[in-house]
């Protein structure tokens, strides 16, 4: 059974065509075989995809929840769930062979889930971050000088505040960006971003990430996302009423 993210036709090192900033421009669909058990599937994925997206597709196709997955066979180890697929997979022709095991949940697993979130919720936030990333990217974004990451907001936030593998001085600030592409604002803000010296300070400083308000799937579980978050909740008109905007989020004063 081979899935493709892209279209019924594209082939293994083929590149995905899209618009940015007036001109074509093209991304990378990368190949993986996954195996679990005894059940073999090959899956395409965008190379600026993440590894947090792998985990939330094999726990559609194989049923195994993502905090459950050990993956072995990765070209780099990534570094994290928020690495993009471009860093730690095989290029061009080549196919990732990557073998899936189910481990065991212990409490802390289970405690580390998602601030009340269920796992259909966790997938339809991370897909929100994704259509967000794919977005800006036909934009113009220029996703070499500027990273927006794939994670539901709990993992963000504690990945950027609360993280343990982080020095206090090196945490940062979380920028929530609420991205419609109807909203003028948005134009503005893509610009702004491929700014040299924005960029430097976002990257310096803050964590990115991105909601495609767009969509009215979706609604309903970002607003819960936004309400488990107290210093955050007021955002919630902003999602029902597709206003793009941004906003941050700190705990440096928790942590002082």
């Amino acid at each position: 059974m081979t899935f493709n993210e892209f279209t019924s036709e594209s082939l293994a090192g083929q590149r995905h065509r899209v618009q940015k900033a007036g001109m074509e421009v093209s991304e990378s669909l990368l190949t993986f075989s996954l195996v679990y058990e005894d059940r073999e599937v090959v899956l395409q994925l965008s190379e600026y995809y993440t590894v947090e997206f792998l985990k939330i597709k094999i726990h559609k196709i194989f049923g195994i929840p993502p905090h459950q997955q050990k993956i072995c066979g990765w070209k780099k180890i990534p570094e994290n769930e928020n690495t993009i697929l471009q860093v730690c997979a095989e290029q061009g022709d080549g196919i990732s062979n990557l073998t899936i095991r189910k481990s065991i949940c212990n409490n802390m697993d289970q405690a580390g889930m998602s601030n009340g979130l269920n796992n259909t919720d966790n997938s339809m936030e991370a897909e929100s971050s994704i259509i967000c990333i794919t977005k800006l990217l036909q934009q113009g974004l220029d996703f070499s000088k500027i990273t927006f990451h794939s994670c539901t907001l709990g993992n963000a936030i504690n990945e950027a505040c609360f993280s343990p593998f982080r020095e206090r001085k090196c945490r940062k600030a979380l920028l929530l960006y609420l991205h419609n592409e109807e909203d003028r604002f948005s134009s503005a803000f893509c610009e702004n971003l491929n700014n040299p010296e924005v960029s430097k300070i976002l990257k310096e400083s803050f964590f990115l990430l991105g909601w495609s308000i767009s969509e009215s799937k979706y609604e309903t579980v970002l607003v819960r996302a936004l309400n488990d978050f107290s210093d955050l909740s007021d955002l919630t008109s902003l999602v029902t009423k597709k206003n793009c905007s941004c906003d941050t989020y700190s705990a440096y004063k928790q942590l002082s």
